[in-house]
């Protein structure tokens, strides 16, 4: 395997110092190298060989470049602003840029009931070749990511002391705003950990990843994006592409616009729920949940007739 090309602008000591405590930590690095690898290359186009980052220079690193998603753009500005954070309490004269989220047309892909009842039919049945252990695996994994609207890397980070079987509940460390939560499974869920936990639990110690491969490495992002285009192909749902999937981080927001509707069917007030569900999908604020409200509307408009003017209230406040 080809290893990273060495940092060498005037950031290189503080980026090997924010990497090595994350690892020291136990976190992953794999995520924010990349960016740190990006953002070295920018520092010596603009010859900045000292550690000094100014608010003029933070607004030319967070303009979009061309042909980059804006999820790469976010990423990349996500994992800057944290170094850049961390840099400051260590002493040095940086301005963090703070974070972006950029707002476009994009609609995600929600899985209607018969949908997801067939994917789950071709998850329990999928296969991979000399590899039986996958068949414990995927299904759990799978519905994890469906049952509990969790984040695709948070999940395949999660070890085997994250579980407890008596709460139902599980405990995301690697978030992607590095904030701890607990998320709660749904019932049929713990039913299917404890039987999962009872058939493998034995072979792992308590920093053992969850969903691993044999050997016991984390399993790859990569690998289950392939197995879920496999799995989509099993139960004849189209994949359409470009980004525009159905996507494996799509389960995310049907998840989402299910609990949502749940919640306004139960009699919630919108002041409630909305943080609520914010706080259980790790979202820093609530405008970033706000998209699952307008989606849930899109899909039952009668919810619109009792939220409409108490969404723009919520979100005014927001923006305050």
């Amino acid at each position: 395997m080809n290893k990273r090309k060495p940092y060498s602008s005037g950031f290189r000591d503080s980026i090997n110092t924010f990497i090595a405590r994350r690892a020291d930590e136990g976190k992953t690095t794999r995520t924010c190298t990349g960016a740190f690898s990006t953002f070295d290359e920018f520092c010596l186009d603009q010859e900045l060989f000292i550690p000094v980052f100014t608010q003029q220079m933070g607004y030319v690193w967070m303009q979009a470049r061309p042909n980059e998603s804006n999820r790469t753009r976010e990423d990349r500005i996500y994992w800057v602003n944290r170094l850049l954070l961390q840099m400051r309490e260590d002493g040095f004269e940086v301005h963090p840029t703070g974070t972006v989220r950029v707002v476009d047309n994009f609609a995600p892909h929600i899985y209607s009931m018969e949908e997801t009842e067939r994917y789950f039919h071709a998850v329990d049945s999928y296969e991979v070749w000399r590899k039986p252990y996958f068949r414990l695996v995927l299904p759990i994994l799978f519905r994890v990511l469906q049952g509990c609207g969790t984040r695709l890397h948070e999940t395949l980070m999660l070890r085997k002391e994250d579980v407890n079987l008596n709460a139902g509940t599980l405990l995301l460390r690697e978030t992607k705003t590095a904030k701890e939560r607990i998320v709660a499974m749904p019932n049929n869920l713990t039913d299917m950990m404890k039987q999962y936990a009872d058939k493998c639990f034995f072979m792992k110690d308590d920093q053992s990843f969850l969903f691993s491969s044999q050997n016991g490495d984390s399993l790859r992002d990569r690998f289950i994006y392939g197995v879920h285009r496999n799995i989509l192909q099993m139960a004849g749902i189209p994949f359409v592409g470009g980004g525009k999937g159905p996507r494996v981080h799509d389960w995310r927001h049907t998840f989402s616009v299910s609990a949502y509707k749940h919640m306004h069917d139960s009699g919630m007030d919108l002041y409630v729920s909305l943080p609520i569900l914010s706080a259980y999908l790790g979202h820093s604020d609530i405008t970033a949940t706000e998209r699952y409200v307008r989606i849930a509307v899109d899909a039952y408009p009668y919810i619109d007739d009792t939220i409409g003017k108490h969404l723009q209230a919520i979100m005014k406040e927001a923006g305050k």
